[in-house]
């Protein structure tokens, strides 16, 4: 016996909300783990507060990577294209 179309519905819906949970956890823990790493750094401490502004997030894997912090800022990457995969599959229609 197969399982019910509603069951299978069911099952994707989530998995695709368990993918983007865990895809949006790990951008945000890279993210606020750059902006530590840089209020360390006395001479970059100002970069830990620019970071945290949303228009300018998209400098700290930049910033980061200029910094050395390079396994970090990979990461960062990754789990904001892994995050937006997840919402593109999220959001289409089933």
């Amino acid at each position: 016996m197969f399982p019910a179309r509603g069951f299978l519905m069911r099952s994707a819906d989530l998995l695709h909300s368990g993918l983007l949970l865990a895809a949006c956890a790990t951008w945000i823990t890279m993210h606020l783990s750059l902006a530590w790493a840089f209020s360390a750094q006395p001479e970059r401490r100002w970069r830990a507060l620019v970071v945290l502004v949303p228009m300018t997030a998209w400098l700290a894997p930049y910033w980061g990577f200029r910094s050395g912090l390079k396994i970090r800022s990979a990461l960062w990457g990754m789990s904001a294209v892994a995050y937006l995969i997840a919402l593109a599959g999220a959001l289409a229609p089933h």
